[in-house]
């Protein structure tokens, strides 16, 4: 027989017989550059198949074979040693077989736990009352009334807001929608969450630093009754995996130009049963219906990149004006090099971006400009990144530096 017809009759691939071949462990003639099978070569690679499934290392097949071709199975010696290969190999299997009904118990009952976390909403929640005072007319500065309003508890389900000015927005689902609406084809809302799926190893990594150093800011800084907000959520989103660590009399306002984006967050964070007092609001501008000097905490958990691939400034800038007199900024950022290629390319990706993505210094220099003292780091830097989402700008080789910060007022 040739190989392929050897390899059909035993349903093993060329590359396979080929190594067997190479490892001695079958010995078939050669004839013009083929290998010719006969019924014994046929026989070895039934019983290699045989050990195989009685779960022998190929080092272990190795030995037995060697048995096999030089003894007539009928020496003490090697009855003897082959005995002795068989029992250690079933001592091993029942062990190993104990091993796995252990594992086996153990996904049984995390598979129980996890059953039990799927749990429905005990809060549907909305436009907090307490957040009422902060929605001001982005036009005029007026304060918005509200109508045709739904409660439930101490939210506002649904509803119209308006301003003798013209400006109106709706209440849907608890979540304020602006008419500001993001339609360039440059994004998309991510409502699967895909972009941590895709996390590399590398970029986990960072991920959890910047997390753990905005987390250890936070919780240095007086909480209490304190408003605290985070945009560019369609990106990444800090409070999310943190709100059960959060002290739960904040205001938290939660930023993104998708309402899609938004809608799925607020379903999963009611599934937390918290009962937090969450601002929602969808709008692609950097007008936001806020009073001015609201906000006491700004998270930039890499917004600023975020913000920056769709506007020509970064999220320091575009919030100024919300920032309370004593406010503090705490976040993350990518940088790449001035004139790398991956730079470019963001360019390309992204026609709407910043002249300035990517660059740390230019937002230092913003929160600088709005007189806050600023301290930062550079945490780490990666070389590869996944070929995905705005990573697909990324080249090889290129560093990716992680930056964290924390900027306050004097």
């Amino acid at each position: 027989m040739k190989i392929g017809e050897i390899s059909k009759l035993c349903n093993v691939n060329h590359d396979t017989l080929r190594y067997y071949i190479s490892l001695g462990l079958l010995n078939p003639q050669r004839k013009n550059n083929q290998y010719i099978f006969y019924k014994k070569d046929l026989e070895d690679l039934l019983y290699i198949q045989k050990l195989k499934g009685m779960c022998f290392s190929l080092k272990e097949i190795e030995t037995i074979m060697r048995f096999q071709r030089t003894s007539n199975w009928v020496e003490p010696n090697i009855i003897s040693e082959y005995s002795f290969m068989l029992k250690a190999k079933k001592e091993e299997l029942v062990e190993r077989q104990a091993f796995l009904q252990t594992s086996i118990d153990l996904i049984s009952e995390e598979l129980q736990r996890i059953s039990h976390l799927r749990i429905q909403s005990q809060f549907d929640s909305g436009v907090p009352l307490r957040a009422l005072p902060l929605l001001v007319c982005p036009k005029c500065r007026q304060a918005l009334q509200i109508e045709q309003a739904t409660f439930v508890r101490k939210y506002v389900k649904s509803g119209l807001i308006t301003c003798t000015c013209g400006y109106s927005a709706v209440i849907d689902h608890g979540i304020i929608v602006t008419n500001n609406r993001y339609t360039a084809p440059y994004d998309s809302p991510d409502t699967d969450r895909a972009l941590y799926r895709t996390l590399c190893s590398d970029l986990l990594k960072m991920y959890q630093q910047c997390c753990s150093y905005i987390f250890a800011n936070l919780s240095a800084v007086n909480l209490q009754n304190k408003v605290v907000f985070e945009g560019n959520i369609n990106g990444y989103f800090f409070l999310y995996n943190h709100f059960s660590d959060l002290p739960k009399d904040c205001l938290y306002i939660i930023v993104d130009k998708y309402p899609e984006t938004i809608l799925m967050y607020k379903s999963l964070i009611e599934k937390l049963n918290l009962d937090l007092d969450i601002l929602y609001i969808a709008d692609a501008s950097n007008n936001y219906p806020l009073r001015a000097g609201c906000v006491d905490i700004c998270i930039d958990f890499f917004s600023s990149n975020e913000h920056q691939f769709y506007h020509p400034d970064n999220l320091p800038h575009a919030v100024k004006n919300f920032l309370a007199e004593r406010a503090q900024v705490i976040g993350s950022y990518m940088q790449l090099l001035p004139q790398s290629k991956s730079r470019t390319n963001v360019a390309v990706k992204y026609p709407e971006c910043s002249h300035d993505c990517y660059l740390f210094g230019k937002v230092e220099k913003e929160l600088v400009d709005q007189g806050f003292h600023i301290f930062s780091e550079m945490i780490g830097s990666v070389m590869k990144t996944q070929n995905k989402f705005s990573f697909t700008c990324h080249v090889d080789n290129d560093p990716l530096c992680f930056y964290c910060f924390s900027a306050k007022r004097p």
